[in-house]
């Protein structure tokens, strides 16, 4: 498996494994993209956004950024050798399930896709634009997920009590 310590970028990080990817430490970067073949797992995610803390960006920010955690099947080798990766071609492409679950810690970003064959678990997810997560097992939405446009697709979907719904956007 691959593991990754915390990681800020001016511009996107791309991390690709065939194997279980595990992210212990935030992950700051214009787009960030992770693609594994097993599980992954990473702690806070900021796409977008300057900000020293990606679970607490600065008030009154909007994050523009994209995160997409696929598998690693969406992207060849030599596509990832490139010198220069399409970025937008990769976030616009279909995406593939990881072969196993996904677990983040909080997540702002303005766009939000996750596709899993396993359970996918996500603590405090915000998104400027639109959230998306497939999965083949359990979505458990652990603290409250808030975006203009949500779609969960799952025959499994466990809402923990975070309190009331404060707003039309939000879980």
């Amino acid at each position: 498996s691959a593991q990754t310590r915390a990681i800020t970028a001016r511009n996107a990080v791309l991390v690709s494994t065939p194997q279980a990817l595990t992210g212990c430490a935030p992950i700051n970067a214009r787009d960030v993209v992770l693609l594994a073949g097993g599980n992954v797992s990473t702690g806070a995610v900021l796409a977008g956004v300057p900000s020293p803390s990606a679970a607490n960006p600065a008030p009154g920010t909007i994050p523009t950024g994209r995160v997409l955690i696929a598998s690693n099947g969406l992207a060849a080798e030599s596509f990832l050798r490139s010198a220069s990766v399409d970025y937008a071609a990769l976030l616009a492409a279909s995406p593939v399930r990881t072969g196993g679950t996904v677990n983040v810690g909080a997540v702002n970003a303005g766009r939000f896709v996750s596709y899993s064959q396993g359970a996918m678990t996500g603590a405090a997810i915000t998104t400027s634009d639109a959230l998306f997560v497939e999965s083949g097992g359990r979505v458990t939405v652990a603290q409250r997920w808030f975006a203009p446009e949500m779609i969960i697709s799952s025959g499994d979907i466990r809402i923990v009590d975070n309190g009331t719904v404060t707003g039309a956007t939000g879980l």
